[in-house]
């Protein structure tokens, strides 16, 4: 169970025994503390049908994370929830601000900078986004002035910004104050660098002003298809000098076929950036104003024999033929016990995101079940395996080291690989004293799978720890991988090839060969229209929303980019059969190759059979989430969900959605919301549902929880448009799509 579906759980067994506590409890959210005279003051003014009771109701309630003679504090999940559903009434939820701001009118700068952040955060139009900069500039100046107070304000920055929403994290100042106050604090406060049009000079007035500047070496090198960053050492020849932030930053600039293009990048050893092909000129920026610039050496054809074409295959599709696997599975038998199987469960994960990651090349694991004896046929295969793999992965634990099989596999691969190569990989497990590990092992910085001192991070929780080290896991070895590919494309030259790529991925992709869902209609649907407000549409099985800032030209290409992937694993299930993971790596797989690139994913599975709701209203808080708390509240698709109970069930777009969600004993459907900001590409934020039930369910929809067990599985993801792709398959998308277009799309009306 994630936090997420914790929280909701726990509001629910709170609502039905304290219904006024937890109003007042939804009233407080915004608090970053909350003090007996607050909740006096909001009981009083905004519940006053509630008793005194209901103060020490939420007081001493499950929704508490800590609690003092003074004040409480919420869970931060549970209150993220509790100010969603605050911000559903925007008379509410100001009154509740301004009780807020006055109980809090002598509280610390910082704290009462945080709380109006958070109330304005609740709305996400342009007004309130001003406001926000403002406030985030207050506390950058403060930072830059290096006194006392800017070390309070920057351990406040280090503790706040991370549980502000994302829109508020990735906005520009907020970056700005991340990076300023990891100088101050030499503390990481960003997790990754948001992408967007942020550049380096935008940044760089955020260093603090009078704290000295340490600075950092790294090792710069413009290959093939990118630029590799790696440690400094004495014998460095080609490096960058920048300031020593937490992490560190520079802007990237380069030209390639769709123009000039520039990104903020963090800089990590061993990184490789891909900037696509053909690119020979390579401007690197830092946050101090310092620029350098790369360009590769033209060696005259005339002294090549026989040049390879110019011409370059997808990024992650370069040959890696000399190894027979991508990465080797080190771990200890003692780590792989029925019924847990850890090392199974880990493994089965780094699959199933590298499928969505990298879904035009996938990763091959070479992962031995079974146990092994010395100088038995087993131990042949394993020797053969370890030699023939680009990549080792080690599952460390106290077992791994005093099994001895585990380090004849690690010095069988070091025979052959220098140690600094960056092929070996370390997971940690369980916790290990580093004088303890095998001495190869013992400088690598490990990915932690674990809490506390006694037992591994639980794998089937889902949580945003887990779901943090997979994804670093994932996208280290992708570039691990594509930095030998690289390598060997060097020494082999590129193939050739013949077909167009843009129009391949689209015409040679598998549909259904009956393009109608077989629903009776008095008359033949009109065609869609588009304009520039916001609307959404039912596309087979997925509700696909646009704000008022994709520009209609957009919409049809969106569509049938959706439309498209969305048939295409259906097709994909009924000939091989698998579950929602398997549905999405498909629909994700069919995306990315015509143009859509997967920013960010998770996953989680809810066991739901007592609440009495139905599926419409269970996954309103999901869409929360998912859409943001802003984007949900004016949502075409959240308040339909809302008005479902009293709509006609006969609406074309709902039963269109419920006989193309419908599979066997589960129902498989997808909502989506598209924004542009800022007129930049679209961005699309994806949900992706599974529901199991042990009868055949005809209207999910309203699918009513506590009838029959079931489970809800949950997928989602933000993808943005990479437009060099983009526009130009549009028109195969069109031809491709046209024959079902009149049966699987249709406006949504309520």
């Amino acid at each position: 169970m994630t936090s997420g579906e914790r929280a909701l759980r726990r509001i629910e067994r709170f609502a039905r025994l304290h219904p006024d506590a937890l109003r007042l409890a939804r009233l407080a959210s915004l608090a970053v503390r909350i003090e007996p005279h607050l909740l006096r003051s909001l009981r009083t003014e905004l519940v006053p049908g509630a008793d005194v009771g209901a103060e020490a109701d939420v007081w001493f309630s499950s929704l508490v994370e800590s609690r003092g003679a003074q004040a409480i504090v919420l869970e931060p999940v549970t209150a993220e929830v509790l100010r969603f559903e605050l911000a559903q009434d925007t008379e509410v939820l100001t009154r509740a601000a301004e009780v807020t701001f006055a109980a809090h009118r002598t509280s610390p700068d910082v704290i009462r900078l945080e709380e109006r952040v958070t109330f304005l955060a609740l709305h996400e139009d342009a007004a309130h986004a001003e406001q926000i900069e403002k406030e985030l500039v207050r506390a950058l100046h403060w930072v830059r002035k290096g006194d006392a107070h800017a070390k309070e304000v920057a351990s406040w920055a280090l503790r706040a910004l991370p549980r502000f929403r994302a829109h508020v994290r990735q906005s520009r100042t907020a970056i700005a104050l991340a990076l300023s106050a990891s100088v101050m604090l030499g503390r990481s406060i960003l997790r990754q660098i948001p992408e967007g049009n942020t550049r380096a000079k935008e940044l760089g007035w955020a260093l603090p002003e009078q704290k000295p500047l340490d600075t950092a070496q790294v090792e710069v090198d413009l290959m093939d298809r990118g630029v590799r960053f790696s440690a400094a050492s004495a014998a460095t020849k080609s490096f960058i000098e920048l300031p020593r932030t937490e992490p560190l930053v520079v802007e990237v600039e380069w030209e390639g076929t769709s123009g000039k293009t520039c990104a903020l990048v963090e800089v990590l050893p061993e990184r490789t950036i891909d900037l696509g092909a053909n690119v020979s000129r390579v401007t690197i920026r830092t946050l101090a104003g310092t620029e350098y610039l790369l360009e590769q050496v033209v060696v005259p054809e005339q002294t090549i024999s026989n040049p390879a074409p110019k011409q370059r295959r997808p990024p992650g599709t370069e040959p890696t033929s000399r190894f027979k696997h991508d990465v080797y599975v080190s771990y200890a038998r003692q780590d792989n016990q029925f019924p847990l199987s850890w090392v199974d469960e880990l493994v089965r994960h780094l699959s199933l995101r590298f499928n969505v990651l990298d879904p035009t090349r996938g990763v091959r694991i070479f992962f031995a079940r079974s146990d092994v004896e010395t100088g038995t046929n087993w131990s042949t295969t394993l020797q053969d395996a370890v030699t023939n793999s680009a990549l080792f992965l080690a599952i460390v634990s106290p077992s791994y080291v005093h099994t001895e099989w585990c380090h004849r596999e690690l010095d069988l691969f070091l025979a052959g690989v220098p140690r600094d190569s960056g092929r070996v990989f370390l997971v940690q497990k369980l916790p290990v004293e580093p004088g303890e590990l095998p001495e190869p092992l013992r400088d690598l910085v490990g990915f932690r799978f674990f809490e506390g001192r006694e037992r591994p991070l639980e794998l089937s929780n889902r949580t945003g720890g887990f779901e943090e080290a997979i994804s670093r896991l994932a996208y280290d070895i992708r570039d691990r991988l594509r930095v030998i590919a690289n390598s060997a494309e060097r020494e082999t030259g590129p193939r050739t090839s013949t077909n167009d790529p843009k129009r391949g991925n689209v015409d040679s992709i598998d549909l259904p060969h009956e393009p109608s869902l077989g629903i009776e209609l008095d008359e033949p649907p009109a065609p869609p229209t588009y304009n520039n407000k916001a609307q959404a549409f039912a596309i087979g099985s997925q509700l696909v929303e646009f704000s008022g800032r994709v520009p209609a030209a957009l919409r049809p290409a969106i569509i049938n980019s959706v439309l498209l992937a969305q048939l295409a694993a259906n097709k994909e299930l009924s000939k091989k059969g698998g579950d929602t993971l398997s549905w999405y790596a498909k629909y994700n797989e069919v995306l990315a190759n015509v143009g859509w690139v997967i920013e960010g994913s998770a996953s989680n599975f809810r066991q739901v059979s007592e609440t009495k709701l139905h599926v419409y209203e269970e996954i309103l808080p999901m869409l929360a989430a998912v859409f943001g708390p802003a984007a949900a509240a004016r949502s075409i698709i959240v308040l339909a969900l809302r008005e479902l109970q009293a709509m006609n069930n006969d609406a074309r777009w709902l039963a269109l959605f419920d006989r193309a969600s419908q599979r066997a004993h589960a129902n498989q459907f997808q909502l989506a919301y598209v924004d542009a900001p800022n007129a930049a590409a679209p961005i699309m934020k994806l949900a992706s549902f599974e529901l199991e039930a042990k009868n055949s369910v005809t209207q999910v929809l309203f699918f009513k929880f506590g009838s029959q067990r079931a489970t809800l599985r949950h997928y989602s993801s933000t993808l943005s448009v990479n437009s060099a792709v983009f526009d130009g398959v549009q028109a195969a998308l069109q031809q491709k799509v046209a024959g079902f277009l009149p049966s699987y799309v249709t406006a949504l009306d309520i």
